[in-house]
């Protein structure tokens, strides 16, 4: 395996030199090896950023609730996607959260290194970030049998409708 300088964020809200040592489930955990101390630790992807290589700190936003940001998507796993957005740490995007149809598989919508716009919906008491990207990325479009024709609503549009079911 070949590893990668990386930072990692601890419990301590510090970021250290590390390197991947070894993927135990891509795109979720890896095994992180502490460059200064020399231990190991497993990780949650959202837990690991890449260097820039400038060996310079990184320079992180404040992010705010309800301000859109543009990040790259830097993991997609089963139930959303990571996106680098600025902040201190990676936002998650729930699945339910990336478009406004149903989708299965967040792979099938978006993929690592890809830009894309997010709202920020909460910072959890755990210092999660929660994001959206619902009505913000109008080049994602809905699959052919998602049930939506046309051109996408704008964000914040007031629009009359018919309940059709209730599950």
């Amino acid at each position: 395996l070949a590893t990668k300088s990386s930072h990692f964020f601890s419990e301590d809200e510090l970021w250290y030199s590390a390197e991947v040592k070894d993927v135990i489930e891509e795109g979720k955990t890896y095994l992180m090896y502490y460059l200064d101390y020399g231990n190991e630790e497993e990780r949650d992807i959202s837990q690991i950023k890449e260097d820039d290589g400038s060996g310079q700190p990184v320079e992180w936003i404040e992010p705010e609730i309800n301000e859109v940001y543009d990040g790259v998507v830097v993991g997609v796993v089963p139930f959303g996607v990571f996106v680098n957005f600025g902040a201190e740490r990676d936002g998650m995007v729930h699945i339910s959260q990336i478009a406004p149809w149903r989708i299965e598989d967040p792979a099938d919508v978006v993929s690592p290194g890809q830009a894309v716009r997010v709202r920020l919906l909460d910072i959890r008491d755990d210092g999660k970030l929660q994001l959206t990207m619902k009505g913000l990325n109008p080049d994602i479009a809905p699959p052919a049998d998602a049930g939506f024709s046309g051109k996408m609503p704008d964000e914040g549009g007031i629009y009359e409708g018919k309940v059709v079911s209730i599950r």
